[in-house]
């Protein structure tokens, strides 16, 4: 039976925990073979990360079966001393095992971190003189110079860099037509490639290639988040900002957040999912959490307000992804992920304020990856 079919009250057999795993509702500490025998709580706890201080599955004896109601997924973490982490990165496949973090430490010196193992362990392969904020897998696109080389592009405080070679140890920098800050990269199928940030939204100048760009748009917003369902692009930012771009890229609209929202939203993050709506987070002036979404293309949006289960409520949203028909969220010290209309989150054991900026499909597993800050300290997750 799939996991999403037990009922809360059911024991679980490691079948049911095999499917979790492959669904991402938990990570994974071994591989687990199938079979009807159900699991006490000692092969939960050997298998998969979870909350063990989670009150239901505390309260239970080791040898004791445990039903699905009492398990809570916790999510795996590393930090890094002075270096904020605002960007993740990987080629969202198995084909590879690279993984990349983009940020910047105390003298804001953009730092770029390669992970040769799928996440689990990072070594620096760049430092600027400029802060980094978003890095971007383009698998189609090339840079002139570096045509067998499929690119990364990572943006910054004016900045555009990309890796040099396949394995991503060497890194160029690319001409800016602009010196504004520059938040986040998108892409579509017939070539075009968009950076969005301050008061600029940037175009490739020529089709598939990423050695050129143009400022195509300079409305005065604070764009944070810029996504494509192939057709068109959806760009949204602060002060309730958001517009939509045509597939080439030349086109720029404004549009309008729903009735009676409140005013002056901080959109922090967009994405199209399998359902066929683009979907926006953002919060309030108190921090509460505000979703929208739109399936014209972005031109009219209705409010959304997921079921939140459980008493971690989310705070300050400030990514989202489309990861395996869920989606998944980030924000100040929570992750969680959007299923059947609920929001469910999963416990990091993390100090202090992370703020969890940006996530990446997991390259190894259906889980997700995150990158985040409580600067000038960094923060890492591998579920």
């Amino acid at each position: 039976m799939a996991w999403d079919d037990l009922a809360n009250n059911q024991t679980i057999s490691f079948t049911n925990l095999k499917d979790a795993v492959d669904t991402g509702v938990f990570s994974k500490k071994f591989d687990i073979s199938p079979s009807n025998e159900q699991i006490t709580k000692l092969d939960a706890e050997l298998l998969v990360n979870l909350d063990t201080s989670f009150s239901p599955y505390a309260s239970k004896s080791y040898n004791q079966l445990v039903v699905k109601s009492n398990l809570s997924c916790i999510v795996p973490f590393a930090s890094t001393t002075n270096i904020a982490w605002w960007g993740i990165a990987n080629n969202e496949t198995t084909s590879s095992p690279i993984q990349l973090l983009a940020g910047f430490n105390n003298n804001l010196d953009g730092r770029i971190f390669r992970s040769t193992d799928y996440g689990n362990n990072y070594s620096s392969v760049l430092i600027i003189s400029d802060a980094l904020y978003s890095i971007k897998f383009m698998p189609s696109f090339r840079h002139a110079s570096y045509l067998t080389v499929p690119p990364f592009v990572s943006v910054g405080q004016g900045r555009i860099v990309t890796n040099s070679n396949t394995n991503c140890s060497s890194w160029v920098t690319v001409s800016s037509p602009t010196t504004q800050n520059l938040y986040a990269v998108a892409y579509n199928n017939i070539g075009v490639g968009i950076i969005v940030g301050a008061s600029r939204i940037l175009k490739t100048n020529t089709s598939y290639r990423i050695n050129s760009w143009s400022i195509v748009n300079s409305v005065t917003a604070t764009w944070r988040g810029i996504t494509s369902d192939g057709s068109v692009f959806v760009a949204v930012g602060e002060n309730s900002s958001i517009i939509t771009g045509n597939a080439f890229g030349t086109t720029w609209t404004t549009r309008s957040m729903p009735p009676l929202a409140p005013s002056n939203i901080t959109l922090t993050g967009v994405a199209y999912h399998t359902d066929g709506y683009f979907y926006a987070v953002g919060y309030t002036v108190l921090g509460a959490l505000y979703m929208m979404r739109s399936n014209d293309g972005g031109v009219t949006w209705t409010q959304y307000n997921p079921i939140q289960s459980g008493p971690l409520y989310l705070t300050i949203p400030l990514c989202i992804e489309s990861i395996n028909n869920r989606l998944v969220i980030g924000g100040l010290n929570k992750q969680g992920q959007i299923r059947d209309n609920v929001l469910t989150f999963c416990t990091t054991t993390t100090p202090g304020n992370i703020r969890w900026n940006s996530v990446v499909k997991d390259a190894n597993s259906n889980g997700f990856d995150m990158a985040g800050s409580d600067s000038p300290n960094g923060y890492y997750s591998n579920f």
